[in-house]
């Protein structure tokens, strides 16, 4: 390389950082300096050779020095320095001969380097095989077994991790046993001692809300088979592997996943969490580890499907520890835990094992938390989680559990605060649940009137009965309310804000709650003669219903609203909505008609001087 080029300039530079005469702050300084060249080096044609001198200088200095857990000493600096001027190099052909090489490098040092390196190490594996698509090693089978070891070690060590722990304070650090601190640091843990900083002062750190008078800070880095920061990176590397080298490690994997199991049902003691010492950011690192890890297990589900079936109870029990323990703070956390629930449930063999703990989850302080933000957050995202849960379980549901269901998405159906589409995801769950109470509510009464029923037989099915009906009742009351909202607000609403349009425009806004809360009447209705309880709800329908009809007047052109000013020909959707309001009362008992209508006739009669609609004149 030409002494004058970029390339020779580094490649000086490069010797030196490993002079052995060069002190630390020299080359320090010159690693950042080779780091910041770097990034203009990818053009020149002395790239190659530049290439093979920082692989072989950085390759043999890092296999010949030992790991330092402590983050202030020399070597530790030095390393960590090497790890990044790697990174800078710029991805091409010219590392592509390299590839193999370092990979088995860094494979070798993620077993043993502290958090910070190994960190670095698992973001170098990752660019590497993603830019240069390397061929399956042994280096890959042997990082799996490392990972399986590390995730059996972890219920031995779990009461260990969440220990409560004194602040370490010493004369000199070399007071300090680091061996045996670095087999009980999970986290970075902070050695203060009374050394002078290099300038010749103390520093001053608030601790406990006092201020301390301390000297140097020191940092003792934990061992990568103990640092939870890096069991949340290595789900991510896994998953990577598997789909580079699916063919080689599906077993690797399979071994992997009852590991998992044991893994999410871990956690401290409530002894341990009342302790005044217990330490909250190494339960959160701990809690985000689990969660970085049931995200690995999201995205394998469906292939390992049978053997997740097998530990199901583990998977519930982990996810409902993740809930009930998550801290309200987090919520990056709990939302990336919906995320990877919501692939879990969409294993059809798995859905049917949450029914057990559908009560709880269905408890909006475990689902959700009691965090202000998390509640503002989330509360969309964990309620669309668990309506598709109760949507595909609900044939399995008992009454109380519907029931259940019913009042939590019924409040959220009313409850201006979460967006339309999940009111409206609310509503149609609910009426998917009215279908299947009618259902059951068939079935029972085929199944008394083919067998000769004993009388405790009789009792219950008119003890369901009469649930059944309870519930189809709660459900319209549900949807008259909302239908009063649309009569009472949202028309007035719109007709004092839009203004008149053509009477050519035929195309229809139509508001799905209205139309959809007319379905639901239709479905829950019986020819028998109704209760004063149901008359009562009928009757504030119809009334709500023929001003909720209003809403067909409004249509849409050029994606704004405008207010129809003449009638005209109806859409299909206009026609729906009128015939099924209609239709709701037309298959009501004779007397239960006459009750409704009998009261209401004056309120018809204003109607109809001013309608046209032969759909609501039948009535």
């Amino acid at each position: 390389m030409r002494p004058d080029s970029l390339c020779g300039k580094i490649s000086a530079k490069i010797n030196k950082l490993f002079c052995e005469t060069t002190d630390l702050d020299e080359q320090l300084r010159t690693g950042h300096e080779i780091c910041d060249c770097l990034e203009n080096a990818a053009a020149e044609r002395e790239i190659q050779d530049l290439t093979f001198v920082i692989h072989d200088k950085i390759q043999y200095y890092l296999m010949s020095t030992m790991p330092d857990n402590l983050q202030e000493s020399d070597t530790q600096q030095l390393r960590r320095l090497c790890l990044e001027i790697i990174q800078k190099i710029p991805n091409g052909d010219h590392l592509r001969p390299f590839a193999r090489s370092l990979l088995e490098m860094l494979f070798k040092l993620v077993e043993v380097e502290n958090e910070d390196n190994v960190l670095v190490c698992v973001k170098l594996i990752i660019d590497i095989h993603k830019f240069y698509r390397p061929s399956f090693s042994n280096d890959v089978s042997r990082f799996l077994d490392f990972v399986k070891e590390v995730y059996s070690d972890l219920r031995f060590r779990a009461n260990k991790i969440f220990e409560p722990r004194l602040k370490l304070e010493v004369p000199a650090i070399s007071d300090v046993d680091l061996e045996a601190e670095v087999l009980n640091a999970y986290t970075v843990t902070s050695v203060y001692t009374q050394e002078l900083k290099t300038d010749g002062t103390f520093m001053v750190v608030s601790i406990r809300i006092q201020l301390t008078v301390v000297g140097f800070q020191y940092h003792i880095l934990p061992k990568s088979g103990f640092s939870l920061k890096v069991m949340q990176e290595i789900p991510i590397l896994v998953v990577l592997m598997y789909q580079l080298f699916k063919q080689h490690i599906h077993q690797d994997v399979s071994d992997f996943i009852p590991l998992i199991m044991d893994f999410i049902n871990l956690k401290p003691t409530e002894e341990q969490k009342k302790n005044a010492n217990f330490c909250q950011e190494v339960f959160i690192d701990f809690m985000a580890a689990q969660v970085k890890t049931l995200s690995f297990l999201a995205y394998v589900i469906k292939i390992y499907q049978d053997l997740v079936e097998l530990h199901s109870v583990s998977l519930v029990q982990g996810m409902m520890n993740l809930l009930v323990n998550c801290p309200p703070s987090v919520t990056n956390m709990r939302k990336e835990f919906f995320i990877a629930a919501r692939h879990i449930l969409s294993a059809q063999e798995i859905r049917p094992k949450f029914l057990q703990v559908l009560d709880e989850l269905m408890n909006e302080e475990i689902l959700i938390g009691q965090g202000y933000t998390i509640r503002d957050a989330l509360r969309p995202l964990a309620y669309s989680t668990l309506a598709d849960l109760t949507h595909h379980i609900r044939s399995s549901l008992s009454l109380s559990k519907i029931a259940r269901a019913i009042d939590v998405y019924g409040r959220n159906m009313h409850d201006h605060t979460l967006p339309f589409s999940i009111q409206q995801m609310s509503l149609r769950l609910i009426l998917n649940l009215v279908e299947c109470i009618r259902q059951r509510a068939v079935s029972a009464t085929s199944a008394n009137q083919g067998a000769s029923a004993t009388n405790a037989e009789d009792q219950n099915n008119e003890v369901f009965s009469g649930t059944a009906r309870r519930l189809l009742l709660q459900t319209l009351n549900l949807c008259v309310l909302k239908a009063k909202v649309v009569a009472d607000h949202y028309i007035p609403a719109l007709e004092s804000t839009w203004p008149d349009e053509c009477p050519h425009d035929n195309t229809l806004q139509t508001n799905n709650v209205a139309s959809v809360s007319s379905t639901s009447s239709k479905q829950s209705l019986s020819n028998r003669i109704l209760s004063p309880d149901e008359l009562v709800v009928l009757t504030e329908y119809f009334s709500y219903g023929m001003r909720m009809i209003d809403i067909v007047q409004f249509v849409s052109r050029d994606g704004r609203l405008y207010l129809r000013s003449q009638p005209s020909t109806k859409s299909p959707d206009e026609r729906l909505l009128i015939e099924t309001f209609a239709l709701t009362f037309a298959q009501l008992n004779p007397i239960s008609f006459h009750e409704i209508f009998s009261c209401k006739i004056h309120f018809k009669g204003n109607i109809l001087n001013n309608c046209e609609d032969e759909d609501i004149l039948m009535l």
